[in-house]
């Protein structure tokens, strides 16, 4: 309903090619593709700290967030840094929802769980489990908590930093944990599209190069 005029069909392997050209035969059909799975990124783990974290303050790695706030690094730095102000009154993503469309997030990290959206959640990896089944499932799988995390970290709180938007929803599209058609990638990236989420966040890295 949301492409119309496009349509998916399946058929069995042995039958694909067939499947294919008889589709191209049909009359007035403009273009037809057989889906092909293709891997979306390569695996990268979280990265390492050494930051000596002072859990009795407020986000207590916000001081170090030099892209959020006048900092030493963004004087160094000005083509860096955004200078955002995430504690300014107003403006900080309220009744905005990102859907973060990556590999997956830990929806239940306290920096996260506060504005996760559970109803505009979804797993196009491991099938239709729902918003339940978003959270990674190793090491490798931490980039959508990462992004999640920047875009909309809850402020506040007394764990690590904020986010540009932390009182913006979140919601976890896992789609490129493992490799997608373009058929379930064209589903992800439009997933609640016309009611209930704002922004698609996809920092995803095809090859070498990053989109």
């Amino acid at each position: 309903g949301f492409l119309p005029g496009f349509f998916k069909f399946r058929s069995a392997a042995t039958l694909t090619r067939a499947a294919h050209e008889r589709a191209r035969s049909v009359p007035g059909t403009l273009w037809a593709e057989p889906q092909v799975k293709r891997p979306r990124m390569f695996p990268r783990a979280a990265a390492s700290t050494t930051t000596t974290v002072t859990p009795s303050i407020p986000d207590p790695l916000y001081q170090q967030q030099w892209h959020l706030h006048d900092h030493p690094w963004s004087v160094q730095a000005p083509n860096h840094a955004t200078h955002v102000q995430a504690d300014r009154e107003g403006g900080e993503g309220a009744n905005v929802t990102i859907a973060i469309v990556d590999d997956g997030l830990e929806y239940a990290h306290p920096d996260l769980r506060p504005n996760y959206r559970a109803a505009h959640s979804w797993n196009y990896n491991q099938g239709p489990h729902g918003a339940s089944d978003c959270a990674p499932v190793g090491p490798e799988s931490g980039h959508g908590t990462c992004a999640a995390g920047v875009a909309a970290a809850a402020s506040l709180n007394g764990h690590c930093g904020r986010g540009v938007a932390p009182k913006a929803g979140i919601a976890g599209i896992r789609l490129i944990a493992e490799a997608v058609t373009d058929a379930t990638e064209a589903e992800g990236l439009s997933h609640h599209a016309m009611g209930g989420v704002d922004i698609y966040s996809c920092s995803w890295e095809i090859g070498r190069a990053h989109v």
